[in-house]
């Protein structure tokens, strides 16, 4: 009896130690060993997830956090593909005045695994944003220190981008589209018919945080004939660019940004939209 006790006791000392060392290398976008296992490191919850054909550590919200599925959409969740940042981000320097613009709202910043709905029919833009999508949130997560869970949306309906969020499916749904579903009739149909690429509905109702943003991509909109181009605008740019708007960010008078409106030579976040969005996550953190 006294050899099992000490036998047991082994056990759940082995295991402790090997939570505690688990705990120690865990962290967002480091590789993990088993599906599902979560640990605690300081404040926050990493839980080992598939991301591509890799494990990797994320960060999962408490169960505070964790947003009910409204009765008015189908309570389905089931994830595509997880995607994590690279690294925590730091505090980028200062860049020159007037390359960042700072919107009066922001996203939740307490919110950092944030689920993303694409809706649309088959078709040139959709197809393309199904491809750059991730490409352009894997771009976001970097900088931001999000992560973002990308949802299944087959046989889910096109939802409207009404303000108290009752007919929203993820935390972002993004909808390839003419906008004729958006419920509010604040121009976003009358944006894209006038040849404008995209449009953000942050739905702020009566607070300054984008509860549950709406993004529409012009479906007929003329793009170029690449997914991301540092020539002109493409559909995988104008996601990053209306996803800086559902973070909080507008349109900053200096060129050379993927805030910027009109022709626009950059490929990926420059210094003022990184240190823009820094400002509206890490910074609230």
């Amino acid at each position: 009896m006294k050899k099992l006790a000490v036998s047991v006791l082994s056990v759940m000392l082995l295991i402790g130690t090997s939570r505690i060392a688990m705990a120690e290398s865990a962290k967002p976008g480091s590789f993990c060993a088993k599906a599902g296992v979560s640990v605690r490191v300081g404040a926050k919850q990493l839980t080992c997830v598939k991301s591509g054909k890799k494990l990797v550590w994320a960060i999962v919200q408490s169960s505070t956090q964790v947003t009910t599925p409204s009765p008015s959409m189908p309570a389905k969740s089931t994830s595509l593909r997880v995607i994590t940042p690279v690294s925590i981000p730091t505090k980028p320097p200062v860049p020159p005045v007037g390359t960042y613009i700072l919107n009066n709202y922001t996203f939740p910043p307490a919110k950092t695994m944030v689920r993303v709905a694409l809706f649309g029919a088959p078709g040139p833009v959709y197809d393309k944003a199904v491809r750059t999508m991730p490409i352009a949130l894997q771009k976001l997560a970097d900088v931001t220190g999000n992560s973002f869970t990308i949802l299944d949306t087959t046989g889910v309906p096109t939802p409207f981008f009404n303000d108290t969020c009752n007919k929203h499916f993820g935390d972002i749904d993004i909808v390839i589209g003419d906008g004729s579903n958006d419920a509010r009739g604040n121009g976003a149909a009358a944006h894209i018919a006038d040849g404008g690429h995209g449009v953000t509905s942050p739905n702020t109702g009566n607070s300054n945080i984008a509860s549950c943003p709406g993004i529409l991509i012009g479906r007929d909109a003329q793009w170029s004939s690449e997914d991301f181009s540092s020539s002109m605008k493409s559909v995988g740019h104008t996601i990053m660019h209306e996803l800086g708007h559902a973070f909080g960010l507008g349109h900053p008078p200096i060129d050379g940004q993927v805030m910027q409106t009109g022709t626009v030579f950059v490929n990926d976040y420059s210094p003022g939209d990184r240190y823009g969005l820094y400002l509206k996550t890490q910074g609230l953190r």
